[in-house]
């Protein structure tokens, strides 16, 4: 395999490629002793690894590189032992070196993850085409947006103002150039999202330096030449070299061994500290998330504290209204005592007025059989006496048919008149008798009416009284619902409040003992 090494070339690719190199993670395919990762370094690389195919040089680069670069070999199944997105940057100057690697820009693509980039360049030829669309077609089936730049060689003179400090604009003339050259490069820069680089870029070389190197290296040629006849002396130190050569080489396996290992220690640091990453990452979703769940917990015992106001307030005009209720009740009461007290002196007077009614009933009814009697021996008196008075009228027809005597008559009238006045005087008796009868009728009856008066109104009270003692039981019921309700309201605050507590705990507990990467690992 052709390795082919342009120091100047990969220097200024790292120079373009700096937005995407500072402070990332970078694996390089392709020859570990071209400088590149050294450049990267210093271009604020935070970790650069190498896959290059040849074992030799990687064994032989592995122990001359600078500090944060890993140099591995790359395998024909190009199995890698990281995880997936563990680069940011994916760099491959020879795409021609590593495209025989089965599925190379899958592998790639996976190595750098959704967020990563990569960076391809191919060697041009006689024939553009080929190498142009190869390496197109190779990126683009793996990442979603690809910028194609060309690698043109530049020369020229610059002319810059002087005694200013800040670039006004470049201006680039190819009007003495003649024929355009072709790229000697084709550079793509794929990635998964929307990545370029800036579309046109000169970097300036220091030119002076590689003429001054041509003219040593033919000093260097000539003073060869004139040191052919001190060779012998120079094979003599040459053979010390050599042995000196040898023990420095096998102190170079045992620091190559150590350098492995070292790198093997600083690979699992690595994947001990993304690991310390993620657990962070993991600690800080559940440290918001437990500061949403108590901002939540928080407005929620608000609504609960509002709502036990809103209780506090309802109790407070409950428990008003239940002691104006005791009020009202305790005056009902009194009244209700009052009105018991009236029922019974009501009731007592009943029964001593319906015994008096009784007896006097029994009374009245003894004197109406008594008057009655009169009244029937009146009449029968009556009758009799108007017999009477029909038989002295008889009596006087008779006397006057036979001319009785004026002393008979007189007698006689006298004797009429005196029966007429008894009879008048009888019957005056007997109205009396019926007046007085109809009067205790009336006040016999004025007295039911009062008795049926005083019954009604004691059930009224009664009434009265139980409508009382149903309204002083719904209100009790409903202060003891408004209390049950408030010690409802009470318990579910303070379980909010414990909650808040336990997630507040929760969330400092996992902020004061983050993991270490020794237990992680």
């Amino acid at each position: 395999m052709t390795v082919y090494s342009d120091p100047k070339w990969l220097e200024a690719l790292v120079v373009v490629a700096e937005p995407l190199v500072a402070g990332r993670r970078v694996v390089v395919f392709g020859d570990a002793g071209n400088g590149l990762a050294g450049h990267l370094v210093r271009a604020g690389a935070r970790l650069v690894h190498v896959y290059d195919c040849d074992g030799d040089r990687v064994a032989r680069e592995a122990a001359n590189q600078l500090r944060g670069v890993v140099v591995r070999t790359l395998t024909p199944d190009a199995e890698f032992d990281v995880r997936e997105g563990a680069f940011e940057l994916a760099l491959i100057p020879e795409f021609q070196d590593v495209r025989a690697i089965a599925d190379i820009s899958a592998k790639v693509r996976r190595l750098v993850g959704p967020a990563g980039a990569c960076i391809a360049a191919t060697r041009s030829s006689a024939a553009d085409a080929p190498e142009y669309y190869e390496l197109y077609d190779a990126v683009s089936l793996q990442f979603a947006y690809v910028q194609m730049l060309g690698l043109l060689p530049f020369g020229g003179l610059t002319f810059a103002e002087l005694g200013e400090n800040e670039s006004k604009g470049v201006s680039v003339d190819t009007q003495l150039l003649g024929e355009v050259p072709l790229p000697q490069r084709f550079i793509a820069i794929a990635a998964q999202r929307d990545t370029r680089l800036d579309a046109y870029t000169i970097v300036q070389t220091d030119t002076g330096s590689t003429g001054a190197s041509a003219v040593m290296l033919e000093e260097l040629r000539m003073k060869a030449d004139e040191s052919t006849s001190r060779g012998t002396t120079f094979e003599r130190e040459a053979t010390k070299l050599r042995d000196e050569l040898g023990r420095v080489q096998a102190r170079a396996g045992d620091n190559h061994v150590r350098a492995e290992r070292l790198n093997q220690d600083l690979v699992q640091l690595e994947e001990a500290l993304e690991k310390q990453r993620a657990f962070t990452s993991k600690l800080t979703r559940e440290l918001e998330q437990a500061n949403h769940a108590v901002a939540r917990s928080r407005e929620r015992i608000d609504d609960v504290e509002r709502q036990l106001m809103g209780a506090a307030s309802a109790i407070e005009e409950t428990e008003g209204r239940a002691l104006r209720a005791e009020a009202e009740e305790q005056r009902l009461q009194v009244v209700a005592e009052r009105a018991e007290a009236n029922a019974l002196l009501y009731q007592r007077e009943l029964l001593n007025q319906g015994g008096g009614y009784e007896n006097e009933l029994q009374r009245f009814e003894e004197v109406l059989r008594d008057r009655a009697k009169q009244i029937q021996q009146l009449e029968h008196e009556i009758v009799r006496r108007e017999r009477i008075v029909k038989e002295l009228l008889s009596t006087l027809e008779d006397l006057g048919a036979s001319q009785a005597s004026p002393d008979q008559l007189v007698a006689l009238e006298r004797q009429c008149a005196g029966l007429v006045r008894e009879v008048d005087h009888q019957a005056s008796r007997a109205a009396q008798l019926e007046q007085r009868l109809s009067d205790s009728g009336k006040a016999l009856a004025e007295r039911v009416r009062l008795l049926a008066e005083v019954q009604l109104e004691g059930e009224s009270l009664r009434a009265k009284l139980d409508a009382l003692a149903l309204e002083t039981a719904r209100r009790e019921g409903d202060l003891q619902a408004s209390f049950w309700r408030v010690a409802e309201l009470e318990g579910e605050l303070a379980t909010r409040h414990a909650a808040e507590a336990s997630n507040t705990q929760d969330a400092d507990s996992l902020v004061g003992h983050p993991a270490t990467p020794s237990a992680l690992t």
